[in-house]
């Protein structure tokens, strides 16, 4: 049966691939999408969409969000990566990982009794530094304020969902990387600087990161979508790479290893040292598996960068 599926964050890096993996796999629901702005080109749509600009802790953007009907799906991506370091980013940060996910399932509330399956993406993070590969039982300890922001909302959508208001489904990827990603995150940054001819100052690279490629978790979000499985879900693959190995391999696959500059940074105050994700139940739910290797993960992602330039 076909259904009305909600995307927020849809223009951003994680929506576009999962609107990419939904056209590759001939998906012939009817989308919702929405983010602060389009962006200029798509780079795949399912058979019909719709698109709506605006900022989510809007009541004037929710109420034409919403104006027509209920989505049988809300896959609620919208979000901010970043750090907490000022005032106005502390800020956004609650405002657009806590607030709009708060908003949009209060909206929802208005509308009962529909019960839409509502899945939001959280983080490995929020299991602190401890010895991986974690596993979704472990009590949370989050080490950033990032981290936090995601499980509070984490715990605004399962209150929610115990009071009837919507089917609950928390993802905790893991790092992900791939086609298209801009940003200060590892990958990207690194690819910036290799792409640039431009030294890439790293840490010393012991800390282990389980790296995962963006259209794996796609696949994993459109199978939880298409089940509508309820619950808390790892996607990872189950072991980390130490970061100086990442940063090797990509400088070796770009000819460059004289621009990788391992120990030009010290470590982090608070450093998370071995970050893996089990993700032994959504293989038993789904059948999810990572199908991207890291050396296959990053030769998609240089040859996307270099075609953007």
């Amino acid at each position: 049966m076909t259904k009305t599926i909600l995307l927020t964050g849809a223009a951003g890096f994680i929506g576009r691939h999962v609107l990419m993996e939904a056209a590759r796999q001939g998906n012939e629901d009817r989308w919702l999408l929405t983010d602060m702005a389009a962006p200029s080109s798509w780079w795949g749509l399912p058979v019909y969409t719709r698109f709506l600009a605006g900022d989510l802790c809007d009541v004037a953007v929710l109420e034409r969000l919403f104006a027509n009907d209920l989505p049988d799906v809300v896959i609620h991506l919208a979000g901010w990566i970043g750090k907490a370091n000022t005032p106005q980013n502390r800020e956004l940060l609650l405002r657009s990982n806590l607030m709009s996910t708060f908003f949009v399932l209060d909206r929802i509330k208005l509308m009962a009794p529909a019960r839409p399956f509502f899945l939001i993406p959280s983080t490995g993070l929020i299991y602190g530094d401890r010895l991986g590969p974690f596993r979704e039982e472990l009590p949370a300890a989050p080490p950033d304020d990032y981290s936090l922001s995601k499980l509070l909302a984490e715990q605004t959508l399962t209150t929610f969902a115990k009071s009837g208001v919507v089917r609950c489904c928390i993802i905790r990827p893991a790092v992900v990387y791939g086609a298209g990603q801009k940003g200060s995150m590892f990958v990207p940054s690194m690819m910036s600087s290799f792409l640039s001819d431009k030294r890439f100052a790293m840490t010393a690279g012991d800390q282990k990161r389980d790296m995962l490629y963006v259209d794996d978790l796609a696949r994993a979000i459109l199978a939880l979508v298409g089940s509508e499985t309820e619950g808390v879900f790892n996607v990872g693959t189950g072991f980390g790479t130490p970061m100086k190995e990442v940063g090797t391999l990509a400088a070796k696959l770009l000819d460059c290893p004289q621009l990788l500059g391992i120990g030009d940074v010290p470590y982090r105050e608070r450093e998370v040292w071995d970050y893996a994700l089990d993700a032994s139940r959504l293989k038993a739910s789904v059948g999810w598996e990572p199908q991207v290797g890291l050396e296959e993960g990053l030769h998609k992602t240089i040859a996307w960068e270099r075609n953007a330039l």
